[in-house]
């Protein structure tokens, strides 16, 4: 695997490609990485026309919050992460047009294995009519298969340094 921050780049490259080919994705929520997880949040920079969301976890569930300074509005919050701070404004999931998924695998199906709280499991399962769901993950974290649960809401793509796994540019070595 190339070093994390080229292959986050190169993630945030292939994003941006189909991002300039969707005019109607106003409001894309991110993630902000744990260890291990691409980086993303170039994107604020390389797109700031649009509108960025990140998740804040409340109780067992979570809620999206606009920002626009990553550095001044986020404060760290329960399980090591980072989220936007209470006072940045919300913003409901019948606003978010495209979602960024992290997770600890992704399968060539699309199933998403996360860390085994179930945040974006349930904050999904609250509307019928989810946004576009991008998982984004490394390369070697992209699997033929992965245990998977009824419940459990696919991902309509998966995105690697690669490219995206239904344009067959993304592929494990590990399968």
């Amino acid at each position: 695997m190339a070093d994390a921050a080229t292959a986050s780049q190169a993630i945030v490259g292939h994003f941006l490609s189909r991002l300039h080919q969707q005019p109607a994705w106003q409001t894309i929520a991110l993630f902000l990485p744990l260890s291990g997880e691409p980086d993303v949040t170039s994107l604020l920079a390389a797109a700031p026309d649009r509108r960025y969301v990140f998740p804040r976890v409340i109780g067992k569930g979570m809620e999206f919050h606009h920002l626009i300074d990553i550095t001044s509005q986020t404060t760290a919050g329960p399980w090591g992460l980072r989220e936007p701070l209470a006072s940045c404004p919300v913003v409901p999931i019948e606003q978010i047009d495209i979602m960024l998924c992290p997770g600890v695998a992704f399968s060539h199906a699309r199933h998403r294995l996360g860390k085994g709280a179930g945040f974006y499991d349930r904050y999904l399962a609250q509307t019928s009519s989810h946004p576009e769901l991008i998982g984004v993950t490394f390369d070697y974290l992209l699997f033929e298969e992965l245990p998977h649960e009824e419940h459990d809401i696919l991902m309509h793509d998966v995105l690697t340094e690669k490219g995206f796994a239904s344009q067959k540019g993304a592929s494990s070595s590990l399968q």
